[in-house]
């Protein structure tokens, strides 16, 4: 596996792909409104001795527009809108041009003790956006709407459902809807801090023929949290009752279930100059492989320990670990380790911006010893956020 740096610094005749991105904003913005106008080219480079016969160049023009509104009666209006001009050439140097267009559309806003969220969205299926990411060939729309009932209980409904092939280019249509209905409540027993939620959510993912396909998914999600002074405690139970039926009209059932347990701290000493901030959380997972019946374990552990001290500046600690049991016969076990040191400074002259240093090593092992492999790694982020506006 060759280093990043490789990569960064490499010689010219080692690059598979050379992509030229370059993209300008302009933004007005006033007490209720924002409107945002964008422009990104991108165009790769036809002259990389490394690209092979089977890579193709792209030149792309993506014009984009976005903007908010917030009503007197505080409904909130969004949405982002594009369109992608695109040329593909392929390996025998013949042209292709493209044209997609993307549009998503936020509402959100309040009736009484009611809360409700809308979104719905259209991108065409010659959509490429190559600076960028969407899904392509989807028609969405999204509902949900959260109801308080008392200091205590709340219940929210929610309705999510998309389709593909907008231009009939596919050999069948695949719908999904997703309904789902849960229940949360907030300082049960008197104790402020504990919160109980639990959902019940079905995803219904079917084909149309030729290729007929069902999918049937049931989500029972269960979670408890709660706060012990400085300590703070999260359990979450979630398991997936799936269904499928294909062409053939077989039938395959299988369960899979998921085990999450969170702890984290915050301590100040030395009257408050430095922060302590340890973080902890186990997992089990049980995956059920719907070919062979047999399951696949996953246990992990992540381990994250912070501190908040003088001078603007972060010091960190991270430890991941995940082992895979694989009882399918059919792919290797394998295990993750991973360690990394980092800090960070936030100088004081320039609000909102940060400095950060990472360096950290990673360890893929596998029942078959020959794919094992090692990882290291340095990096620094520079983040320094900035406004034209007055």
């Amino acid at each position: 596996m060759a280093p990043r740096w490789d990569h960064l610094f490499g010689e010219p005749h080692n690059e598979t792909i050379q992509r030229d991105v370059v993209g300008l904003r302009a933004q007005n913005a006033g007490d209720n409104y924002r409107v945002g106008l964008n422009l990104v080219s991108a165009a790769d480079h036809d002259n990389d001795s490394a690209r092979t016969s089977f890579d193709s160049t792209y030149r792309q023009v993506l014009p984009a527009f976005d903007w908010e509104y917030r009503t007197a009666s505080g409904i909130r209006l969004s949405g982002e809108h594009a369109m992608a001009n695109t040329r593909k050439q392929d390996q025998d140097r013949v042209n292709h041009d493209m044209a997609g267009t993307a549009h998503r559309i936020n509402a959100d806003g309040s009736l009484g003790d009611l809360r409700w969220r809308l979104r719905t969205e259209r991108v065409s299926s010659d959509f490429v956006t190559l600076g960028g990411g969407a899904a392509i060939d989807r028609l969405r729309y999204y509902l949900r709407g959260d109801y308080r009932l008392n200091k205590t209980w709340s219940v929210f409904l929610a309705d999510d459902w998309y389709r593909d092939n907008l231009d009939d280019q596919i050999g069948a249509t695949t719908r999904t809807h997703i309904p789902e209905a849960g229940v949360t409540a907030r300082g049960l027993f008197d104790r402020r801090n504990l919160t109980l939620t639990t959902s019940l959510r079905q995803r219904q993912v079917k084909t149309e023929a030729p290729l007929y396909d069902r999918n049937i998914s049931d989500r029972l999600y269960v979670s408890m949290s709660d706060r012990f002074q400085e300590v703070s405690v999260r359990g979450e139970v979630e398991a997936l009752l799936n269904k499928r039926k294909d062409t053939t009209k077989n039938r395959t059932d299988t369960d899979d279930f998921l085990y999450r347990f969170a702890i984290d701290s915050r301590h100040l000493f030395a009257e408050g100059r430095y922060d302590f901030r340890p973080y902890l959380t186990l997992e089990h997972q049980i995956v059920q492989d719907p070919l062979t019946g047999k399951s696949v374990l996953t246990d992990g552990a992540l381990l994250d320990l912070r501190l908040v001290a003088p001078g603007n500046l972060t010091y960190a600690m991270n430890f991941e670990h995940r082992n895979v049991n694989n009882g399918t016969g059919i792919d290797n076990d394998n295990s993750l380790l991973r360690y990394a040191v980092s800090v960070a400074y936030r100088p004081a002259q320039f609000p909102g911006s940060s400095i950060r240093a990472e360096a950290g090593k990673t360890h893929y092992n596998f029942s078959d010893n020959t794919k094992d492999y090692r990882e290291r790694y340095v990096r620094v982020m520079l983040d320094i956020p900035f406004s034209l506006e007055k």
